[in-house]
């Protein structure tokens, strides 16, 4: 049962991240404006023609305009944030070659792994009778 709720909730809010909403509200602003310039010019055509060439937007096309405009600036200020954090100070970025040669190993060879486990011994097992 929780796990349908959570797939559910899950399928719920990708759908709502990704804008379909905004899209199925536009979509229904074009189909009722279609409609709407079909009842007066009586042309399938210029109807379709007057919807989408934007001389002629409709309150609900207005909305869904303003909400996608919105959604842009939020991304464009947190990107001005992003370009503006440093994360390292500028003299760590200066990398300097003194000349100096490494001498010797860095680490010692190692040719057995000592551990200092020592299994307790057990006394042999018993058969029941």
């Amino acid at each position: 049962m929780y796990k349908r709720i959570l797939h559910f909730l899950s399928f719920l809010s990708v759908l709502t991240i990704s804008g379909m909403p905004l899209a199925f509200v536009q979509l229904g602003a074009w189909l009722n404006m279609i409609d709407e310039f079909y009842e007066e010019t009586q042309s399938i055509s210029l109807s379709v023609e007057w919807t989408f060439n934007g001389d002629r937007p409709c309150s609900v096309c207005q909305f869904v305009n303003e909400q996608t405009d919105s959604g842009k600036k939020g991304i464009t200020t947190t990107e001005i944030f992003s370009h503006k954090l440093k994360l390292a100070s500028e003299t760590s970025e200066i990398i300097t070659n003194h000349g100096l040669k490494m001498v010797g190993q860095l680490c010692p060879l190692v040719w057995h792994i000592s551990s200092t486990y020592d299994p307790a011994e057990l006394p042999p097992p018993r058969i029941r009778a």
